[in-house]
């Protein structure tokens, strides 16, 4: 990566699988300590990549405000968040379930929002961080009448926001 990244504090929500664990694993190796949380069953994993593991969940915002808590705690302060935790669901709109169109909107908006809202104080109060929001690809080039398209629009109006958040799709980048 571009940026020297000893010694950074780096979050990353749903760092027990997936991309949300490679990124954990790359950053450690590059010097960051990292903090990640997931969901209770996969604690396991965070716990291997991670140097702060909680089990937290991403759609409760009380949760999430604990985890940033216990990050201030272990850290004392934050560099970067990267908003990773996401589910996916194959099925349209209008075929799909109605609670598995309530999970995909908990988790992959009302998620990234309320990591967003957990970090983002301590990041104005420290005059300083980045937050980076991870999408699949299908964000980009979902077919009409997907949940991924319902969700564009509002997720990818937060790069609008006076505090930038970075958006990634599926592989991350670093920002500067």
């Amino acid at each position: 990566m571009a940026e020297d990244l000893h010694g950074r504090i780096v979050v990353i929500t749903g760092a027990g699988s997936g991309i949300g664990e490679a990124l954990a694993g790359r950053f450690r190796s590059d010097g960051a300590h990292v903090a990640g949380c997931d969901l209770p069953h996969a604690i396991e994993s965070v716990s291997t990549a991670c140097d702060l593991a909680v089990a937290a969940d991403v759609t409760n915002a009380e949760e999430m405000n604990a985890f940033a808590a216990q990050v201030i705690e272990r850290f004392g302060r934050v560099d970067a968040l990267i908003a990773n935790a996401g589910v996916a669901r194959a099925a349209t709109i209008q075929d799909g379930a109605w609670d598995d169109i309530e999970s995909v909107v908990r988790v992959n908006l009302f998620g990234v929002l309320h990591s967003i809202r957990a970090f983002l104080p301590i990041m104005r109060e420290q005059g300083q961080g980045r937050i980076v929001a991870l999408a699949s690809r299908t964000l980009r080039s979902a077919r009409r009448g997907s949940w991924a398209t319902a969700l564009r629009r509002p997720l990818w109006s937060l790069q609008h926001a006076p505090w930038r958040v970075s958006w990634k799709a599926a592989i991350f980048s670093s920002t500067t």
